[in-house]
């Protein structure tokens, strides 16, 4: 549709009616696109200083090929987390990375439980501009992750189902069971809590020792978690630094 406004208006023998039809064809696809994103561009002025932000890193376990995010990053001291990129260089699927995600309207992308021999963790994962956030992190032995890799790839139920191919870098897994916002503000922080609270139940099931079971935080405790921006490096950030959310 943009484009044939745009023809309509550079056609030569196009007529005043035709021009402006196309001009007002633009500026509500202008005007929509502004409505529904997230984020717009401010003043280059205002954006923050990256010499101020205070910026955790994490560290990449040799052993298992997984990034280890820091034990204090939702302390709330922290500004960014840079997450790195695991770092597949075999080119085979790295099946101590565990990735089970689920769709989200509100955030226009997805919740991912990513599951790694050291730790079990949140996070919002985007295929567009818009950041992503730590939610919730905890660290579990390789005990409960072998329990928990052999329970996905042997249980046949409707709960999840497996997304891994010849392709995927990692055990990639879609949560079929989440409840999904059928619009923006849709109740969707208790939905988001009722997911993840939903997943975890599931992830359980097979740690049935005592002290085996993977403890998360009450509906309150969650929501008073200061969530933290997540970053692959710093040009990720670098390139999402003119933009500001609009809540």
């Amino acid at each position: 549709m943009f484009q044939n406004a745009v023809r309509t208006i550079f056609k030569p023998l196009a007529t005043i009616k035709k021009m402006k039809s196309a001009l007002l064809t633009i500026l509500i696809l202008i005007s929509t696109s502004r409505v529904f994103s997230q984020f717009v561009d401010i003043d280059p002025l205002k954006r923050p200083n990256l010499d101020s932000l205070k910026i955790l890193k994490s560290h990449f376990d040799s052993i298992y090929s997984v990034q280890i995010l820091p034990d204090n990053a939702l302390t709330g001291e922290f500004d960014l987390l840079i997450s790195g990129q695991e770092k597949n260089l075999n080119n085979k699927i790295n099946t101590n990375l565990i990735e089970i995600s689920w769709p989200s309207i509100y955030i226009d992308g997805r919740y991912i439980l990513v599951v790694t021999p050291r730790q079990i963790y949140l996070i919002s994962g985007h295929e567009n501009p818009n950041p992503n956030y730590l939610y919730w992190l905890t660290n579990i032995s390789d005990t409960q992750f072998n329990k928990i890799k052999d329970y996905l790839g042997t249980t046949q139920n409707s709960t999840i189902h497996n997304f891994t191919s010849e392709n995927s870098s990692n055990l990639t897994y879609y949560f079929d069971k989440a409840k999904i916002e059928k619009y923006k503000g849709d109740n969707w922080t208790n939905k988001r809590y009722d997911n993840f609270q939903s997943l975890m139940k599931f992830i359980n099931q097979p740690l049935n020792k005592n002290g085996e079971k993977i403890l998360i935080p009450s509906r309150i405790d969650f929501k008073n978690i200061k969530f933290l921006r997540l970053v692959i490096d710093i040009f990720e950030l670098q390139d999402q630094i003119k933009l500001i959310k609009i809540e």
